[in-house]
C-alpha cells in the first residue's frame, strides 16, 4: 500500500475511535455521525488507493548511443530477452523493437533526443550496452545504467564469455531487477564474436534497413547454429513482415507464413515458455484467418507475458467475443493498455485514433496523434491521421499547415498533395489547388484529382480541358459505388447539354 492509503487508514481509525468514545454522550450525536461518515469515507479512500495499479518500473536495454555497433545491438537484444523472461511484478522490460517505428536511425546517435524520447515513452531506467574490446573467448563490455535525470549514471565493466553468456545476463539482472538469471549456455547458442556481430547486423537490418538483407543474415546464422531462439524469432518476424507486404500488394504470401510457422512450431516444441514465439504464431493465424488457432496461441502468449504489446495488438484483430474470452473488456481497452505500456506504439495510436474518429470523438483522436508527434515529430502516419481529423472539422488553416509539414518531410507523397489540394479548393484558391492536383496525378495517378481539375477548369472557362479531365475520371470508374465517377458523369452531361450551365 502507498503512503497516501496508509495515512488515510490511520486517520480513519482515529475518527472511529472518537466515535466510540462519544457513543454515550447524547448531546454530541451530530459530531458522532460526522466522525462515522469521515471514518467510512477514509476507509474507502484508503482501499481504493491500495487497489490502484502501481506504476511499473520500466527498463530498456539499448545499444550504445555513440556507435551502435553490431555486437552492441546483439548483446542489448539478448539482455532484453533474458530480463523480460525473468522480470516479475513491478518491473517492465521494454524491447528496442517497441520504439523502432518512432525512432529514426540517425536519432539514436543524439543522446539528448534519446533522453527526451525515452522519458516521454515512460522508460525509467535506460541501460546502454557497448562492446569495449573483443577477447579470444568473449567480449569486454561497458554497461551504463541511467537512474534518472538527477542521478549520475552507474557505469561498470563486465565480460560476456562465449561459452557461458548467461553469467553476464545474470549479473545484469541482479543489478536491475534483483532476480538471478541462470540460463544454460545453449539458450543463446552463439559461439564466436562473428556470430554475435551477425545477429546484431540482422537485427539492425530488420528494424531500420533492408528486409532482404535481414532474411539472408538470419538464414546464415540459422545454418551456423540451428535453433537459437533470437535467430528463429528474428527470421520468423522478417518472414511474416515479408508475407504481409506481399499480401497487401495482392501477391502470393503463403510460403512466407508457412515457413515462419514451421520454424516456430519446431522452436516451441523445445522451448514452451517463450511468449514471443506464441505471439508470432498467433499473428500468422490472424493473417491466415485461422481464428481458433489465433485465439489459442495469443492466449498462450498472454499467459506467459501479460504485458506484451505485440500480443495485445494481434488480439485486437479478433472478434470482440474472443477478446472477452481472454479477459479483456473491449478492443478499445486493448489499445489503451498497449499505449500505457508503450506510448510510442504507432499502430496502436492509429487504431485508437481511428476508433475515436468513427465514434465522433475527434478531440480524443487529436490528443493521441499530438502525443505521438511529441515522441516523433516526423511521423508521417500521425500527421496524415491528424490532417484527416482537421478535414472532418473543416479546419482549413490546420489542414493546410499539416499537409505542408508532411510535404516538407516527403516531397514525393502524392496523397498529401491531393489532400492539400482539397483544402485549397475548399478555401477557394483554385490556382494553388490545381497545381497540387496535377502533382498528385504525376506522383501516384490519384484518379479523383481529375474530378477537381475538371471543376476548376470549367469555372475558369476552360471548357475543353474540363471535359478532358471529367472523361478521364469516368474512364477510371472503380465500381457502381464510385461517387466521384458518378459526379463526373453528371457534370459532364450538364456541360455538354446546357450551354448556360455554371458552377
Amino acid at each position: 500500500m502507498n503512503t497516501v492509503g496508509t495515512i488515510s487508514l490511520i486517520f480513519s481509525g482515529l475518527f472511529f475511535f472518537g466515535y466510540v468514545l462519544l457513543l454515550r454522550v447524547h448531546r454530541f450525536r451530530h459530531l458522532r455521525n460526522t466522525l462515522l461518515i469521515l471514518s467510512s469515507a477514509l476507509v474507502l479512500f484508503g482501499l481504493f488507493n491500495a487497489a490502484r495499479r502501481r506504476p511499473l518500473q520500466s527498463i530498456a536495454v539499448i545499444p550504445s548511443l555513440h556507435q551502435y555497433g553490431e555486437r552492441d545491438a546483439s548483446v542489448a537484444l539478448m539482455a532484453n530477452t533474458a530480463l523480460r523472461r525473468r522480470a516479475g511484478g513491478s518491473v517492465l522490460v521494454k524491447d528496442m523493437s517497441w520504439f523502432n517505428a518512432a525512432v529514426e536511425p540517425d536519432s539514436l546517435f543524439s543522446s539528448g533526443y534519446c533522453a527526451r524520447f525515452f522519458s516521454a515513452a515512460g522508460v525509467t531506467v535506460p541501460v546502454l550496452i557497448s562492446v569495449r574490446d573483443t577477447l579470444g573467448n568473449g567480449m569486454a563490455l561497458a554497461c551504463e545504467i541511467c537512474g534518472g535525470e538527477t542521478q549520475e549514471p552507474d557505469i561498470h565493466a563486465d565480460t560476456l564469455f562465449y561459452d557461458d553468456p548467461g553469467r553476464f545476463f545474470s549479473s545484469l539482472a541482479n543489478r536491475l531487477i534483483h532476480e538471478p538469471v541462470q540460463p544454460s549456455g545453449t539458450e543463446y547458442g552463439l559461439r564466436s564474436g562473428r556470430e554475435w556481430a551477425l545477429l546484431g547486423e540482422a537485427r539492425r537490418n530488420e528494424l531500420f534497413g533492408s528486409r532482404s538483407s535481414a532474411l539472408s543474415t538470419y538464414a546464415r546464422l540459422d545454418a551456423l547454429q540451428p535453433g537459437v531462439g533470437e535467430v528463429v524469432l528474428g527470421l520468423s518476424r522478417t518472414l511474416i513482415a515479408e508475407g504481409c507486404t506481399k499480401k497487401a500488394e495482392g501477391r502470393f504470401a503463403e510460403d512466407d507464413f508457412l515457413r515462419a510457422k514451421q520454424l516456430l512450431l519446431s522452436y516451441t516444441s523445445r522451448d514452451t515458455a517463450d511468449a514471443d514465439a506464441f505471439t508470432l504464431l498467433g499473428t500468422i493465424a490472424v493473417y491466415r484467418e485461422e481464428w481458433n488457432q489465433a485465439q489459442y496461441y495469443l492466449g498462450k502468449a498472454l499467459s506467459l507475458d501479460r504485458n506484451d504489446p505485440a500480443a495485445l495488438m494481434a488480439l485486437s484483430r479478433l472478434h470482440e467475443k474472443r477478446i472477452h474470452e481472454l479477459g479483456f473488456r473491449s478492443r478499445m481497452a486493448l489499445y489503451t493498455r498497449i499505449l500505457e505500456l508503450n506510448p510510442a506504439d504507432v499502430t496502436a495510436v492509429l487504431a485508437a485514433g481511428e476508433t475515436y474518429y468513427f465514434r465522433n470523438l475527434p478531440h480524443k483522436a487529436i490528443r493521441l496523434y499530438r502525443r505521438l508527434l511529441q515522441l516523433d515529430p516526423n511521423s508521417i502516419d500521425a500527421l496524415m491521421a491528424l490532417g484527416k481529423i482537421y478535414v472532418l472539422k473543416n479546419d482549413v488553416l490546420n489542414i493546410i499547415s499539416t499537409y505542408e509539414r508532411i510535404l516538407a518531410l516527403r516531397p514525393d507523397y502524392g496523397d498529401a498533395f491531393y489532400n492539400l489540394g482539397i483544402a485549397y479548393f475548399n478555401d477557394e484558391k483554385p490556382e494553388q489547388a490545381a497545381g497540387l492536383f496535377k502533382r498528385a496525378l504525376e506522383l501516384n495517378g490519384n484518379r479523383d484529382s481529375h474530378y477537381y481539375l475538371g471543376v476548376i477548369f470549367f469555372r475558369q472557362g476552360q471548357r475543353d480541358s474540363a471535359i478532358e479531365q471529367l472523361r478521364a475520371r469516368i474512364r477510371e470508374k472503380t465500381g457502381f459505388d464510385d461517387t466521384y465517377a458518378e459526379e463526373s458523369r453528371r457534370l459532364l452531361y450538364r456541360i455538354l447539354n446546357d450551354s448556360t450551365y455554371t458552377l
